[in-house]
């Protein structure tokens, strides 16, 4: 579904109906919360976009896998395993798992860097000031100078998260350590 129908949903039911969380925006503006009230309040305004982002990309983290593990689960030494009486908990934990886990961590980053680059339909369906939203006003005004350099942090940001995804593989399967 798509995450800004998702977003509109969560306002008028949480929003408007049930009058939980506040609609729109970063902060209440009209109360100046100080001390731990402010942090409350940024958590309250901050519930349904993040709510909103992590109901549209966990079942595609589910997916990945669920379809993983049943391929691992179906390799030649997962039989050979088996085979020689080992337990299914200790070659699911031991064996399964680590290679299973390798595709999840590669669609986690590649979602970590679209999150960080900036969600920019979730931005303005909540009103909250990011990245996306300052580059959709950017572009509006046709201010290239300073499309260049969020781009320039987008991608620098993609590649930094990409490069951490491949140091956590080095310690995830051996087999990719560099020597």
């Amino acid at each position: 579904m798509p995450n800004f129908w998702l977003g509109m949903m969560l306002i008028l039911i949480f929003s408007s109906w049930l009058g939980w969380f506040p609609t729109s925006g970063m902060m209440s503006l009209r109360v100046n919360y100080t001390g731990i009230d402010y942090y409350i309040d940024l958590l309250r305004h901050w519930i349904l976009p993040a709510s909103t982002i992590v109901l549209v990309t966990a079942p595609y983290f589910f997916r990945i896998s669920r379809s993983s593990v049943i391929q691992v689960m179906n390799d030649d030494f997962v039989q050979t395993l088996r085979a020689t009486g080992m337990g299914e908990a200790k070659i699911f934990n031991k064996y399964v798992f680590k290679n299973a886990i390798l595709p999840t961590i590669t669609v986690f980053g590649i979602t970590l860097a679209y999150i960080v680059t900036g969600v920019a339909i979730i931005e303005i369906v909540f009103s909250w000031p990011g990245m996306g939203s300052f580059m959709l006003e950017a572009i509006s005004r046709r201010d290239y100078p300073l499309l260049m350099g969020i781009y320039l942090i987008l991608s620098i940001s993609v590649a930094v998260t990409m490069l951490v995804i491949d140091v956590i593989y080095g310690f995830i399967d051996p087999r990719i350590r560099y020597k």
